[in-house]
């Protein structure tokens, strides 16, 4: 797996999920984007690499929510 790609498209979905998921709010509901980019790499990537970006994925969205580690 390529990490060098994992990064840019971790940090460029991480932006839009929180800058433009809520405009896309369908009576407060909006689309999860980094389980998203998670689902596509457990289903394409190798599996060790596979597992670790998405653990990967989980922490960065629990570093960016305001709720405590260990939810997503």
């Amino acid at each position: 797996m390529k990490w060098g790609p994992f990064i840019l498209l971790s940090l460029i979905t991480i932006v839009l999920q929180t800058a433009v998921a809520p405009y896309l709010a369908i009576r407060s509901i909006w689309p999860d984007l980094m389980f998203i980019l998670a689902v596509h790499y457990a289903l394409w990537g190798p599996w060790p690499d596979a597992a670790i970006a998405c653990w990967l994925l989980g922490l960065v969205v629990d570093l960016q929510s305001v709720n405590r580690i260990g939810l997503h």
